[in-house]
């Protein structure tokens, strides 16, 4: 069913009963960069329609896909074609389509800023489509994952399918013996001061680590996201003015903490994951991934396994801002496309058959699906436990253990509880545009002393998203000239002081010389 073509392979087109079907689904992933992939429809399969028009950009594995095209081909006799696009090409080759009045009938929007597809109204209205149609209820699904990427209007022009958030490990027992306590006001100042009082106490400690991440860039990438979430790229709001100035200067503390973590150490992901697998019982504080899986999957097990530390959210400069998730296959509805089939697709995609398949959804936005993966979790625990009753060992089933079996039933429980809180808290979707990263990239920076000037910086990043919220968000008729002169202005701005301080540094050593 699927062949490799150049890249340069024009759009298949299929007739069949005298209509011309134009119907693909094309989506950015850098592991397919050198080569495309097209679902042929093949007359052999056995009847029914081919590809009735679709083109779905879904930034997911070729595995998930193939699953949905597989998913929707059984439940609609219909197959659609896939090609995948380069990810430094796929906004510019959608935007050239749409603006033609062509493109795709279903875009998936992840990395696309289809708020500026919104405000140029060439999106179709999901809300109206979900309204609509008797089968589906709004209520039915975490609306707060959802309602989040309504824009200005009130309007839904956007809908993820799927989502996942992060929990940010701290080992409470390894604080308590350095005789640390865990702030309460669990900000991005608060968690810094902690591994910086942390790192200096434990400098000298061997096999003792502020965090797992090589290098520890944990701090700096809590900046850049507290930068993007302070955006309302939706609404066209910023909130960065806010943004205390201390947030900014943690960003000078992070060689502190490198001496702490012993980068000396850990310098590899060699040796990352051989302290991982070895246990993090000497690791402060370890990000973590959440999305329901099976009992035994990474976030899962990784929970019920350290269930004596504490899980909490990434923290941000000011947690009542709203606790933040990352939205997956968000999918949009082009106007000018076939509505009606596009709508199909995506309905298909909130059904329970994929918001429970593991293999596309990490986590559901369908409160059923929610559900049943929580009882599939609690069934999976009753075949261990049966197993354990009938002679097996505990550990002939899984691998080695931090927890006993007899703590493994009431561990679930707290983690399906701490699940089911955390999703309901969720409110602040991390969205993106890579321009306007690469732009904040630019001018969230150390120079080679590791220092910052956190007011310039502020000032620098307050101006972009002023920039860029006045240019419409990057509207996909204008560009982004100004934003890309003020990061040069940035950058300019760095290297001088890059210069500057490399100069001082010589004079002084000079000097002693």
């Amino acid at each position: 069913m699927l062949g490799n073509h150049k890249r340069n392979i024009n759009i298949r087109r299929f007739i069949k009963n005298g209509e011309l079907y134009e119907a693909y689904i094309s989506t950015p992933h850098a592991c397919f960069s050198n080569s495309k992939y097209t679902v042929k429809y093949d007359e052999s399969i056995g009847g029914g329609n081919t590809a009735d028009a679709h083109y779905a950009c879904i930034r997911i594995g070729k595995k998930e896909l193939d699953r949905c095209v597989q998913i929707y081909y059984r439940k609609t006799g219909s197959w659609i074609n896939v090609e995948y696009i380069k990810d430094d090409e796929y906004m510019d080759a959608v935007n050239t389509r749409i603006l033609a009045g062509e493109g795709p009938d279903i875009i998936c929007a992840t990395w696309l800023p289809f708020w500026s597809y919104a405000d140029a109204r060439l999106l179709a209205d999901i809300g109206e489509l979900i309204e609509n149609d008797p089968d589906i209820d709004l209520n039915d699904y975490h609306v707060n994952i959802i309602d989040p990427l309504r824009v200005g209007d009130g309007r839904l022009y956007a809908l993820p399918c799927s989502f996942y958030f992060q929990d940010l490990m701290v080992n409470t027992p390894l604080l308590e013996k350095y005789g640390l306590e865990r702030p309460t006001d669990w900000t991005i100042q608060s968690v810094t001061d902690m591994a910086v009082t942390f790192s200096d106490i434990t400098e000298k400690v061997p096999d003792v680590y502020a965090g797992l991440t090589v290098p520890f860039d944990f701090f700096e990438h809590c900046v850049k996201d507290e930068i993007k979430l302070s955006v309302d790229f939706c609404k066209g709001r910023s909130a960065v003015e806010s943004i205390p100035v201390e947030v900014f200067e943690s960003l000078n503390l992070h060689e502190r903490i490198r001496r702490g973590f012993t980068l000396n150490i850990i310098s590899s992901q060699a040796e990352k994951k051989a302290i991982y697998y070895s246990g993090v019982d000497k690791v402060l504080l370890y990000e973590s991934n959440m999305y329901l899986g099976s009992l035994w999957s990474a976030p899962v097990r990784t929970y019920i396994d350290y269930i004596d530390f504490e899980f909490l959210p990434a923290p941000r400069a000011d947690m009542n801002a709203g606790a933040s998730y990352i939205p997956r296959l968000i999918f949009c509805v082009n106007r000018q496309g076939n509505v009606p089939k596009a709508w199909e697709f995506l309905k298909m995609m909130l059904g329970e058959e994929v918001q429970n398949d593991r293999d596309i959804v990490l986590n559901p936005v369908f409160k059923s699906a929610t559900e049943a993966r929580l009882s599939d979790l609690r069934a999976e625990l009753l075949e261990v436990q049966s197993a354990v009753e009938s002679g097996t060992s505990f550990f002939e089933l899984v691998d080695s253990m931090r927890i006993d079996y007899s703590e493994l039933d009431s561990a679930l429980e707290k983690f399906i509880l701490h699940y089911k809180n955390r999703v309901s808290s969720l409110s602040v979707p991390m969205l993106n545009d890579h321009r306007f990263s690469a732009s904040v990239e630019a001018v969230v920076a150390r120079d080679p002393n590791g220092r910052v000037d956190a007011g310039r910086v502020k000032n620098e990043v307050e101006r972009i998203a002023d920039v860029y919220l006045s240019e419409s968000g990057g509207n996909i008729s204008r560009g982004y000239t100004v934003i890309y002169i003020v990061a040069a202005i940035a950058a300019v701005i760095l290297i001088g002081l890059i210069i500057s301080r490399m100069a001082r540094k010589k004079e002084r050593n000079a000097k002693k010389g």
